[in-house]
């Protein structure tokens, strides 16, 4: 929306003269015992059995899960040679990623999302990373390192009936290394393009039945090359991260999950419009969260979890476009007489500027209820809070509490079918009561390959930030100069219908492993903002930016991928995605065109990475990345197809008593491409990139 923001001072200027779930304690103990004493020769079949958690809070074989779900292994995430968490979901079926800034990423699910993509769910071991200051999730401030990643579930669906409101069209479930699975002292270093200067520690050790991990980690780096109006003015990052995670297990059943972290530091500005030279741009963000899980297992089959965390963020992003004289085109003597008294003066911009809390305290219980039945059930309380004076217009904090009671239950009708129902029902201050369901259907054809079919529906309530934005320029007294965005309030809840056929085979020993499905997806009410030209600005005719929840669209299509290891020295994965999308965006008027976008959704997306492992600790991959054409919603452009290619070398080592790598990464080793911002709204360019890293453990 913030496209808007810009387009809005040009236009005022014309005016003037005429803006979960995570694995359970045992399975995740054997997953990092595994990874480190497996042989070579048995990667190949026992590589990666695929139990996923995340699509209904059940523990469940691939084959047997309802919907499509994508597993990104540490084998994958470490050859990727990524040095950002949002590239990683490239590797991903139909999503989306983009560099907007040189700290700000835009993460989709089937495109559709504004800059601040609101509408995917993104949980760190069972915790939800959604922010209100903005209403999306910002990921360079989760609060976890790359290298403390096990692995990630991401859902490529509705799962709302699981996780509620904000998993509308996709969950990513990011599950951490248990500090129990690695015991030792790592030290990483990483320099290369953009001045990248990136420094980890991470420490893993045990004080009786205390297990624990800390992590210190600092990253730097000058952003995108932008020349002196092309582009934002500040685009550099320096940001400091600390994350501690215990486990403690006073006893044989019960089992403590501790967490926290610390993320401060300057993280690029939130805006990838040019600016003009003389601009003055800063930002600074400070964000933290608590998390504490108390678990009980009653046996293999039945657990008990209650926890609770804290979000907390801080975030400032500001700009100075310059004199009001110099943005209206007139000469400085007349402000007085055309604004009633008020000096010429230095108009601020505001981006991010807020504090942002999230309380939530959550309970689960998963059980048998026989042997062809099992179910898991919980409820919850959630507040979120907003607190900012440039985007809601008041000096207080505005409070949102719900509640939410969901289950999901697996029946077995026979040895090949199964039935999953699964509801979440939620409560909220903003609209009363709302929910959403999902019914499917898991038919296994052999033991190694399943159909499977499902329907879901699911609702979203609006934001703080919808419901209440109410954003102006203002003087430097703090006198309204101009509407910028304006919320009227009452939205309803977004909505969408999804259904999908899915075909899944692996092959015995994993070696080979294929996924396809069918999908539609249909959604209303989707909020989004149009110009009202009638608007009473205090000074100027030029409109302000409504909210709405008018638009729609409807996206089908066919994708899927498959991995395969042709020996246990190699690993090839291929993602791929083919779409057809329509959507209606509104104008705001009865009377006014609506606007009908084919390309929110790329036709075809393809992602490849294939890695080969050499005797003597050497390795190797090369990742290869497509998408079509992409007109992002809001802030971004209309961008061209694009290739990219990656190259990753890396050569394990021992020296003394410290195990080390070195690697050398290559991004993006071709033409020069565009993500985002096209060539002349912006010079966020993706060049070429190199990079080398270094690491030992002690």
């Amino acid at each position: 929306m913030w496209a808007s923001h810009c387009g809005h001072l040009r236009r005022m200027a014309t005016g003037f003269a005429a803006t979960v779930c995570t694995l359970t304690h045992m399975s995740a103990a054997a997953s990092g015992v595994a990874s480190h004493t497996m042989a070579e020769e048995e990667k190949a079949f026992f590589a990666d059995i695929p139990i996923v958690m995340s699509a209904t809070r059940l523990p469940q074989p691939l084959l047997e899960s309802p919907v499509s779900t994508t597993v990104l292994t540490r084998e994958m995430i470490e050859a990727s040679g990524f040095n950002e968490i949002a590239d990683l979901f490239r590797l991903v079926p139909g999503f989306q990623v983009a560099h907007a800034t040189g700290g700000h990423f835009v993460v989709a699910y089937h495109g559709q999302e504004f800059t601040l993509a609101s509408r995917l769910e993104v949980l760190v071991d069972g915790r939800s990373v959604y922010g209100n200051l903005l209403s999306s999730v910002q990921w360079n401030t989760l609060g976890i390192e790359l290298e403390d990643i096990e692995r990630i579930e991401v859902i490529r669906g509705p799962n709302a009936p699981v996780f509620g409101a904000n998993a509308m069209v996709a969950t990513i479930n990011i599950i951490t290394r248990q500090p129990y699975a690695e015991q030792g002292t790592w030290v990483d270093i990483a320099a290369g393009s953009l001045r990248t200067r990136d420094f980890l520690l991470r420490h893993a050790a045990s004080l009786g039945a205390l297990d624990y991990r800390i992590s210190l980690g600092w990253e730097e780096n000058d952003g995108f090359s932008v020349d002196p109006g092309q582009g934002p003015d500040f685009d550099d990052s320096q940001l400091g991260n600390v994350v501690f995670r215990g486990a403690w297990t006073p006893t044989l059943v019960d089992d403590f999950d501790i967490q926290f972290g610390l993320t401060t530091g300057e993280g690029a500005t939130l805006h990838p419009e040019p600016e003009d030279e003389s601009s003055n741009h800063d930002g600074d963000v400070k964000s933290h969260f608590q998390f504490l899980r108390w678990s009980r297992a009653a046996s293999m089959e039945e657990e008990f979890y209650l926890q609770f965390y804290h979000n907390y963020t801080d975030q400032h992003d500001r700009v100075d476009y310059g004199p009001l004289s110099q943005l209206a085109g007139v000469s400085p003597l007349l402000i007085p007489f055309l604004t009633g008294g008020q000096p010429d003066q230095t108009i601020e911009a505001v981006y991010a500027d807020g504090v942002s809390e999230r309380y939530d305290l959550e309970f689960q219980h998963r059980k048998p209820v026989s042997d062809a039945m099992r179910i898991v059930w919980g409820s919850g309380v959630r507040m979120d809070r907003l607190r900012s004076k440039a985007h809601l217009n008041q000096d207080d904090f505005v409070d949102s509490v719900s509640a939410r009671v969901f289950g999901n239950g697996e029946w077995k009708l026979s040895d090949k079918l199964s039935l999953h129902l699964g509801a979440m029902i939620e409560h909220n201050d903003s609209i009363g009561l709302f929910g959403s369901g999902r019914i499917a259907a898991n038919y296994r054809l052999a033991p190694n390959q399943a159909l499977r079919a499902s329907l879901s529906s699911a609702q979203r309530s609006p934001s703080i930030l919808e419901e209440h934005w109410d954003y102006l320029l203002r003087f430097k007294d703090g006198t309204p100069l101009n509407q910028v965005f304006l919320s009227p309030g009452d939205l309803e809840p977004e909505a969408i219908v999804a259904a999908e056929l899915g075909y899944a085979y692996i092959a015995e020993g994993g070696g080979l492993q294929f996924d396809a499905k069918l999908f539609y997806e249909r959604a209303s009410d989707v909020i989004s903002n149009y110009r009202d030209l009638d608007y009473p600005d205090p000074y100027f005719s030029d409109g302000a930016e409504i909210i709405i929840n008018d638009d729609s669209f409807r996206i089908s299509g066919l994708e899927g991928s498959i991995r395969w290891r042709p020996g246990a020295s190699d690993l090839l994965s291929l993602q791929y995605s083919i779409t057809k999308s329509r959507r209606v965006l509104s104008r705001g008027g009865e009377n006014e065109p609506l606007r009908i976008d084919h390309d929110a959704t790329p036709t075809s997306t393809c992602s490849l990475l294939y890695i080969h492992d050499f005797d003597h600790g050497l390795s190797t991959s090369l990742g290869y990345y497509y998408r079509s054409v992409l007109k992002w919603v809001g802030d971004g452009d209309r961008v061209p197809a694009h290739h990219r290619f990656d190259l990753r070398l890396a050569k394990s080592f021992s020296a003394g008593h410290k195990d080390g790598k070195i690697e050398f990464i290559a991004q993006n080793m071709g033409d020069d491409y565009q993500e985002y911002i096209s060539e002349k709204s912006g010079r966020t360019t993706f060049e070429t990139r190199y990079f080398v890293k270094l690491g030992f453990h002690y």
